[in-house]
C-alpha cells in the first residue's frame, strides 16, 4: 500500500490560492513598519481603462460642444467667476463618472476632477485658451499629451486639483478648456 505524502497538500493549496487570488485581481502587499504589520488589499474584478471628457451637460447624448473631428471629445466654452462651477465627466462617450468643478480667485484657476467612488482615474490633462483654435488638435481631434496641464495618476485616485496661475489675458474673456482623463470602471 502506498503511503499518502500529506507534506505536499499544502504546498499545493497554497498555489492553487494564489493562482486564484491571482485571476481575481486581488493583491496583497505586507510591510514591517516598527513590529506592526500592515497588509492593504485590493480587488479589481473585470475592469477596463476608458477615455473620459468633461461635458457642459449633464446629459449622456448630448455632445454639445464637441470637436469637429472623428471622435467624441468635447470641451467647456464659459466665463468663469469665484463661485464653482459644475462640470460633468463621461466615460466611453456615455457613462457619468464623476464631476469637474472649475472655479477662480485673484490669482488662480482651479479645476477639480471629483470622481464617484466606484472609478479611480490613471491619467488627467487639461487646457485652457481663449480661443478654441489653439487647443492642441490635429484635424479637429484634441490631443492630450500636448495640453498644457497633465498629470499620471499612480495609484488611481478619485479626486484631483489643478491650480492654473491665471493669465491677464482671461479676464473678462470666455475661456475654453478641454479636460481628459483615462478612467478605470469596474
Amino acid at each position: 500500500m502506498r503511503k499518502h505524502n500529506s507534506s505536499r497538500l499544502p504546498k499545493i493549496g497554497v498555489l492553487f490560492t494564489f493562482l486564484l487570488l491571482c485571476l481575481a485581481g486581488l493583491s496583497i502587499s505586507y510591510s514591517k513598519w516598527y513590529d506592526h504589520v500592515d497588509m492593504q488589499m485590493s480587488i479589481n474584478i473585470a475592469t477596463q481603462e476608458e477615455t473620459a471628457w468633461a461635458r457642459m451637460y449633464n446629459q449622456s447624448d448630448n455632445f454639445t460642444y464637441d470637436f469637429p473631428g472623428n471622435n467624441w471629445a468635447t470641451y467647456l466654452k464659459h466665463h468663469l467667476t469665484e463661485t464653482p462651477q459644475t462640470f460633468y465627466l463621461y466615460a466611453g462617450q456615455h457613462h457619468l463618472v464623476g464631476e469637474l468643478i472649475t472655479w477662480r480667485n485673484n490669482t488662480h484657476l482651479f479645476i477639480k476632477y471629483q470622481l464617484n467612488n466606484i472609478y479611480t482615474m490613471s491619467t488627467s490633462h487639461v487646457h485652457v485658451e481663449t480661443s478654441f483654435y489653439d487647443i492642441p488638435q490635429a484635424n479637429g481631434n484634441p490631443i492630450p499629451g500636448l495640453f498644457t496641464h497633465k498629470k499620471d495618476h499612480e495609484p488611481g485616485i478619485i479626486e484631483y486639483i489643478y491650480k492654473i496661475p491665471w493669465q491677464n489675458s482671461w479676464d473678462e474673456q470666455q475661456l475654453f478648456i478641454a479636460a481628459h482623463a483615462e478612467v478605470w470602471i469596474p
